[in-house]
């Protein structure tokens, strides 16, 4: 119900399954996140925003507004999950093929 938390609880999850797989400690993440997108139809929408302990705030929005946000935050969801490896590191060098390995039993003939 909850897409705000996605992102915070997998990145918990990869660092679990790192942490494991390492043999290292496994590391909590803090889940933090601004608000609650509550969708009433294509045109309608309510945003309540909230604090660290995810206790929601007199503070919200409403209306066509947020709709509108929550179908832009939703849509760079989609490309991010279409997207995985934007932003990480690149390789800026080339991998160079070793040394040639000689040939073994080269003068040898099938039997």
């Amino acid at each position: 119900m909850s897409y705000a938390s996605a992102g915070h609880t997998g990145r918990q999850a990869m660092m679990a399954i790192m942490g494991r797989l390492a043999d290292r400690p496994i590391r909590t993440v803090k889940l933090d996140y601004r608000g609650n997108h509550i969708s009433l139809g294509r045109r309608d929408g309510i945003i309540q925003l909230v604090d660290g302990q995810a206790q929601p705030t007199p503070r919200h929005l409403g209306g066509r507004t947020a709709a509108r946000i929550k179908a832009s935050i939703l849509g760079m969801s989609l490309w991010a999950t279409s997207h995985p490896t934007f932003g990480l590191p690149t390789r800026t060098r080339r991998v160079a093929a070793g040394p040639a390995m000689p040939r073994r039993n080269r003068n040898r003939t099938a039997a």
